[in-house]
């Protein structure tokens, strides 16, 4: 069975696509992980202060909206 090379040339053409797209989106997925550790530190240090958690969600997700 050969293979053929339009349907290679197809695949490889799509794989560079979903890279390209995957790159695009690598930042906001970083900031999202940075935004999700910086809550989890909140909640894990500010036990009695659910103020300070509530807040920090709120600066997280205003940054990670804008």
């Amino acid at each position: 069975m050969q293979s053929d090379p339009i349907k290679q040339s197809k695949a490889i053409i799509k794989l560079i696509q979903e890279v390209k797209n995957l790159k695009l989106e690598l930042p906001s997925q970083r900031a999202q992980a940075a935004a999700m550790v910086e809550i989890l530190h909140v909640i894990e240090r500010s036990t009695n202060d659910i103020q300070q958690v509530f807040d920090t969600i709120a600066k997280s997700a205003t940054e990670l909206c804008s």
